[in-house]
């Protein structure tokens, strides 16, 4: 017969500023001082503010209606997540199993798991945290850890808990070259001056603002990247410096704290306009794919990226993806399923019709794999989110189209629509982004010109389908031009 079970533990978070339905949810439990013993006796259950829970572990080892569970104590710190890779023994439970009795649970990052009791498995299946709370269209509120125990004879304490989840406004797209974070991509140009870069960011809609100056990287060896690192919604100057392994990474100028940071990441060869977030924690994760040299033989390529979410250690995951050489393969970077975790994809050759191209595509949301034919192999990728439904599109540049020295635009979108955009000329810089900030990319091309106050953005606002023209930027003499920021994952 079970015990009385003691008076709920109610650890409280308020949460405010998250937009729409919450994902990517965490949350850490430290125990100790003293530890709790016998840990099969609790349940700890996360309570959202409209009172849609989720079990994150109780009555563990329990597989009675009776059953009072595992012997271990709780005192260390427990990180639960649906994106938990590596945990001690493999989960929850497995590790419960490890540990004997009055031993101490041992801490680490681990999935969540239902409450054991009658016809339950050891070990139990692991449970999802984002889709339990998927009907929660308000993240704002209190949301509640409540630690029950089913015997009150058996206690400990709790020390510290924390709770993470980010909102479901659609992701990458939205904060490509944004420096001021008002949800508007910038007129953001750099200069090759002197060996050095200089940034040149003005919003457009402010001329008595002027534009921002800063300079950042060195023009012989950085690639510009547009993201935002420290998830403050504002794009940060940032550049990756190619070196050998060791020596090369990330250059980052945080615009939450003006201060820079380096990630020492990746090596000579690597394309580093992959950067994204991949672990979906609203944060840009440092990234670079990697494939054999030219001269090698065909070999296997990879993602590699070192993920912000639940990471102390800094750990870089890598994904094999692609079969090939360098230069086989062009990456489209974004977020195609809409569940706010960057995919992988690359167009390559169709196989069976080489002159056509064909989109790979690994989702984050369910590890499926999609073979899409659009486009040519020769076109130009164009990332963004064209029809404003929170999921990247397919969209590739074509020359002499539909006529020499014009370029159009053709986008699938992931509801399976097709646009078609004549949109700039021979020469232009593609430079994508949400300029009217409606949700949508917008065809956009800077123009270069060596005549003084000709050079110009050219924005086909889709709120409005109206053409935005701003003079900004200059060509020091033919092939010595700025460089548009937005148009840094352009491959």
């Amino acid at each position: 017969m079970l015990a009385s079970p003691g008076a709920n533990r109610d650890v409280t978070f308020n949460v405010s500023g998250v937009n729409g339905t919450p994902t990517g949810i965490s949350t850490s439990i430290t125990f100790g001082s003293p530890n709790h013993t016998w840990m099969g006796d609790v349940v700890a259950t996360l309570i959202a503010p409209n009172g849609a829970n989720h079990i994150v572990f109780g009555r563990t080892g329990s597989t009675t209606g009776v059953g009072v569970g595992d012997s271990s104590d709780l005192g260390g710190t427990y990180i639960f997540s649906d994106t938990a890779s590596n945990s001690p023994s493999g989960g929850w439970w497995q590790e419960s199993n490890v540990r004997g009795a009055a031993e101490v649970m041992t801490s680490g990052i681990y999935r969540t798991t239902g409450i054991g009791g009658l016809g339950v498995t050891n070990p139990a299946p692991f449970t999802n945290m984002d889709a339990d709370f998927a009907g929660v269209t308000n993240a704002n509120g209190t949301w509640t850890l409540r630690l029950t125990d089913g015997c009150q004879g058996d206690t400990g304490a709790v020390s510290a808990a924390s709770l993470t989840l980010n909102g479901s406004a659609p992701a990458a797209v939205k904060h490509d070259a944004d420096y001021n974070g008002d949800g508007k991509t910038d007129y953001a140009l750099i200069r090759a001056n002197s060996g050095n870069l200089d940034w040149f960011v003005w919003d457009g809609l402010n001329p008595a603002s002027g534009y921002s100056y800063n300079r950042f990287g060195l023009a012989a060896t950085d690639y510009i990247i547009a993201a935002d690192f420290d998830g403050d919604n504002k794009t940060d100057i940032s550049v990756w410096r190619e070196a050998a392994a060791g020596s090369a990474g990330f250059y980052i100028l945080q615009s939450a704290t003006n201060t820079v940071r380096f990630e020492n990441f990746g090596q000579n060869g690597d394309d580093p306009a992959v950067v994204a977030d991949y672990d979906g924690d609203g944060k840009a994760d440092p990234a670079t794919f990697r494939c054999p040299a030219l001269t090698d033989p065909d070999g296997q390529c990879y993602y590699f990226y070192r993920g912000s979410l639940n990471n102390p250690s800094g750990s870089i995951t890598y994904n094999p993806w692609g079969f090939g050489i360098d230069g086989d393969f062009f990456l489209m970077v974004g977020d195609f399923d809409g569940d706010h975790k960057a995919d992988l994809c690359l167009q390559r050759a169709d196989p069976a019709a080489p002159t056509q191209g064909q989109f790979v595509l690994h989702r984050s949301s369910d590890n499926g794999v999609e073979f899409i034919n659009w486009g040519l192999s020769s076109d130009f990728l164009i990332p963004g989110d064209y029809d404003g439904d929170g999921k990247s599109d397919l969209c590739v540049r074509r020359s002499n189209a539909p006529s020499a020295g014009l370029r159009t635009y053709y986008v699938l979108t992931r509801t399976g629509s097709v646009m078609y955009q004549q949109w700039g000329i021979t020469g232009d810089q593609s430079v994508p982004g949400d300029y009217d900030g409606d949700g949508k990319t917008d065809f956009a091309v800077w123009r270069g010109s060596t005549t003084s106050g000709q050079s110009a953005f050219y924005v086909l606002n889709s709120s409005t389908q109206s053409l935005g023209a701003v003079a900004f930027g200059q060509c020091a003499s033919a092939g010595s031009c700025d460089f548009g920021a937005a148009g840094w994952a352009v491959h």
